[in-house]
């Protein structure tokens, strides 16, 4: 299956946009004042940022396979992973690198099926 530039765009949309959503929702959880005692804005930022990346996942099912989709959507986990390390100071260690290659390998086969 070809992807075309508007899929490819909004695949790593919807990636860049959990990623974000996933570290806003963690700053929110970790600082800042709660709104009505419960969650910070961060995280209710973080929440809506999410739900603009569900919004592109949808849209993307509708143009392809959830397969399909869901091959490209496990790159969120490598993201995210890598992203808590340079915004959160978080420690990657030897086995989730090991875990990230392996992931990053189920991509490459699973793409290409």
């Amino acid at each position: 299956m070809a992807i075309g530039i508007p899929i490819l765009f909004s695949i790593l949309s919807m990636i860049g946009l959990t990623v974000l959503g996933n570290l806003l929702m963690k700053l929110g959880a970790d600082h800042g004042v709660k709104v009505f005692g419960f969650f910070s804005w961060m995280t209710i930022l973080g929440m809506f940022i999410f739900g603009l990346g569900a919004i592109i996942y949808a849209w993307l099912l509708q143009k392809m396979p959830l397969n399909v989709v869901q091959v490209f959507l496990s790159l969120q986990y490598v993201a995210v992973i890598i992203a808590s390390y340079y915004i959160l100071s978080e420690p990657i260690s030897a086995l989730k690198w090991f875990g990230i290659s392996l992931i990053f390998v189920g991509f490459l086969v699973a793409s290409r099926a």
